[in-house]
């Protein structure tokens, strides 16, 4: 048995030559690991040894995780989540983080159908639903725009996992949360359209309402222009009737007019009563004969000069109702293009397709 001690260390030989009154030597600088040692010649210098890195400390397991990855059913996809993803904070959870939580990551195809509308739509859903519920909810899902991308199936260095609901461990829960997914979106989630109940029109995939209004517009006045040609012919009859009888009033009082004005007008008027005044070639008998003639035609001439002024106010009424009809139209049709609202298309639970269901592995610390 060798009792002699084994090689000083630098505060041991500092010592040793303080007390023996030497200086100490410069300390050499201490590696991470040892070099290794190679031949020396003359026209190589000798390469420096690699320094070691210091090992990553080990990471803390909590009472809820394992080291070890949980099992989960046998038939789900199990990737983890690339650090770069975009939207980990909506989630909770942490970029660069290795405390992993199983989570649920879906993207479902929505169809939307109307027939009234002509309408097929098809919208992408995406969701991820952390943590995983004992009892599956559709409700806990959050929706995220994810990308195929942000999913890796490199377990990151030191990950340890959270414990996962023992019935996660069943492919029955799984079945029963994406089930739970469906039913929730077909409850929840709609489309709206435009809609112009009164013109009857739907407003097109992807149509903006102000292209909307615009085709109302164009829809409106294609039933307003043929709700005034309509009137038009409606009016057309009643109008050439009345001019015509306006006309033909006309002629009769312009008749009597210059026959009244011939037989009685101022010069002959005048010439009858001088003469019978002044001539006493016509008796008083004849004169009275004479004024009720003219009474008479002038009251004919009247009467056909009314009769003309009713037939012609006749006909300017008859116009000016027309024009009221063709404003009243316009002013109709003008408000049913401006009458625009909107139509909820729900979902049938036969156009919500399951595209793809995985668990996830997300970091959250």
């Amino acid at each position: 048995m060798s009792y002699l001690r084994g090689p000083l260390t630098r505060d041991q030989i500092s010592s040793l030559m303080n007390s023996s009154g030497g200086s100490a030597a410069p300390a050499a600088p201490v590696v991470a690991a040892p070099a290794v040692v190679s031949e020396q010649t003359d026209s190589a210098p000798v390469a420096a040894a690699p320094v070691a890195s210091a090992p990553a400390p080990a990471t803390t397991i909590g009472d809820d995780e394992t080291p070890v990855m949980p099992a989960v059913a046998s038939g789900i996809p199990i990737v983890y989540v690339d650090p770069s993803a975009g939207w980990l904070p909506e989630v909770g959870g942490v970029a660069g983080g290795v405390h992993l939580r199983c989570a649920a990551v879906a993207r479902v195809n929505l169809r939307y159908t109307d027939t009234p509308s002509n309408t097929i739509l098809d919208e992408e859903y995406e969701a991820v639903l952390m943590p995983l519920p004992q009892i599956p909810d559709g409700r806990m899902f959050v929706d995220v725009d994810y990308d195929d991308r942000d999913f890796i199936s490199t377990v990151p260095a030191g990950a340890v996992y959270e414990l996962i609901p023992a019935e996660a461990k069943n492919k029955t829960y799984w079945t029963a949360l994406q089930k739970a997914l469906v039913d929730e979106l077909q409850r929840s989630q709609t489309t709206d359209i435009f809609v112009n109940p009164d013109l009857k029109t739907y407003a097109r995939v992807g149509e903006t309402q102000d292209e909307f209004v615009v085709r109302c517009h164009d829809v409106a006045e294609e039933f307003a222009s043929k709700a005034t040609a309509a009137l038009r012919d409606k009016y057309q009859t009643k109008l050439a009737a009345a001019q015509s009888k306006a006309t033909d009033a006309q002629i009769t009082a312009n008749q009597y007019a210059q026959e009244f004005e011939s037989n009685y007008g101022l010069s002959a008027t005048v010439g009858n009563v001088l003469g019978g005044l002044l001539g006493g070639r016509r008796t008083r008998t004849q004169m009275a004969a004479d004024a009720k003639r003219e009474k008479a035609m002038r009251a004919k001439a009247d009467a056909s000069i009314a009769k003309a002024q009713v037939a012609g106010s006749a006909v300017y009424e008859l116009q000016q109702k027309l024009n009221d009809d063709i404003l009243a139209i316009d002013a109709e049709w003008g408000a049913k293009a401006q009458n625009i609202t909107t139509k909820s298309i729900p979902l049938a639970k036969s156009d919500i397709t399951v595209t793809d269901f995985r668990c996830v592995w997300i970091p959250v610390g």
